[in-house]
């Protein structure tokens, strides 16, 4: 993601991958966290305000890393996701998808 970070076919890959291993796994989501993910998913998410598909797949990340643990909510909430996620659910109102990720 940060090689090809104005890429938002590749971004949007990207953050696919992090749901993706972000989904079940606490060993992920702990690992995912530590290295990053979260910033990353929000550097996503501000350079594709205007992607829907990219919101989505990072805000569903988000929501993975978010289950069962709360240091992962805390360092979430830290890193400005929340608002994010609510400014992409505001920009991106017919994307089902993204609305339901959102809320």
């Amino acid at each position: 993601m940060r090689s090809f970070a104005f890429e938002p076919e590749l971004a949007q890959l990207g953050c696919a991958v992090l749901r993706s291993l972000a989904l079940g796994v606490p060993e992920n989501k702990i690992a995912i966290v530590a290295q990053g993910g979260v910033r990353q998913l929000c550097e996503a998410m501000a350079r594709h305000r205007g992607d829907a598909d990219v919101n989505m797949q990072a805000i569903a990340a988000l929501c993975n890393l978010t289950s069962q643990l709360a240091e992962n909510k805390r360092t979430i909430c830290e890193a400005g996701a929340l608002e994010m996620t609510v400014a992409a659910l505001v920009a991106h109102p017919q994307h089902q998808e993204l609305q339901q990720q959102g809320c």
